[in-house]
């Protein structure tokens, strides 16, 4: 884990900021989930999904899959 964090920072990003994510659910959401936590997972899954088609299409447009192609 360690070992790839460093390639990730080392060679990848040099040095590029990086955006760190936080996640605050309403609270009557927040409550929901208490009350049916076995709902939590699906809920986290679309989350995910919303959030990495984001970061995916932010890539894209910024020319970042074809610099990383570049390099390897």
């Amino acid at each position: 884990m360690a070992e790839s964090a460093k390639l990730l920072v080392d060679d990848l990003l040099q040095g590029d900021l990086v955006r760190q994510w936080v996640l605050s659910l309403p609270i009557p959401l927040r409550l929901l989930l208490a009350k049916y936590p076995k709902h939590l997972s699906k809920i986290m899954q679309i989350i995910h999904l919303a959030i990495t088609t984001d970061v995916i299409h932010q890539s894209k447009c910024l020319g970042f899959a074809e610099m990383v192609r570049s390099r390897y």
